[in-house]
């Protein structure tokens, strides 16, 4: 996520900025506009990978009755992290690039 706010956003609003402010229609900019789309859904499907992981060997995240509270602390904030994420992933993949590079489109 680091990497995202500190590069690739920034990156975007600016190839976004030179097509639609500075009105280059450059289909070069869309296709790397893609490009980064396609960076973080694998991005997002590796970390999918890595919680699916955790949820087995975690036993879906099921906590023996004699467990101390600690590892239901600990599981909860994880599925809450979980959730989180699972709707981050969701916004971008799913609305902020669809409708931005509908938006921009070099058609």
């Amino acid at each position: 996520m680091k990497y995202q706010e500190q590069f690739l956003f920034p990156r975007i609003r600016q190839e976004v900025n030179d097509i639609k402010c500075a009105g280059r229609n450059d289909n070069n900019i869309l296709q790397s506009l893609k490009r980064k789309r396609k960076l973080l859904q694998n991005n997002h499907e590796k970390v999918f990978t890595y919680l699916t992981s955790l949820r087995r060997v975690t036993n879906n995240f099921d906590i023996a009755f004699d467990d101390c509270s600690a590892y239901n602390a600990l599981f909860e904030k994880i599925k809450e992290f979980e959730d989180d994420l699972i709707i981050h992933f969701n916004l971008e993949d799913d609305f902020l690039f669809p409708n931005g590079l509908q938006l921009i489109k070099c058609d």
